[in-house]
């Protein structure tokens, strides 16, 4: 992972933003059923889920998929996680 939070990808791929998004209420929905409502949420295109479980998503953010450096990118994720379908959730810190 670079110091930006961005990492390298497979050859014939974009590099990502990555970010961790973890459950932080055991009463909130599980994290695939938050993985589907938080895609929903995001800009069309935007975003990609590198892993799902049950308390944590892994999610992929293809740099130039989203205008921004990659602080205004994790801002935006960090506004879409205080959607109501979306509580008991954050993003772990950088």
């Amino acid at each position: 992972m670079k110091d930006d939070g961005s990492a390298a990808a497979p050859p014939g791929t974009a590099e990502q933003l990555l970010f961790t998004v973890f459950r932080t209420d055991e009463n909130a929905a599980p994290g695939q059923t938050t993985a589907i409502r938080l895609i929903g949420l995001l800009p069309a295109d935007s975003a990609c889920v590198s892993a799902v479980g049950n308390s944590e998503i892994a999610l992929g953010i293809p740099l130039g998929s989203v205008p921004g450096t990659p602080e205004e990118i994790r801002t935006r994720l960090e506004a879409v996680l205080t959607d109501s379908a979306l509580t008991g959730w954050s993003i772990r810190p950088s």
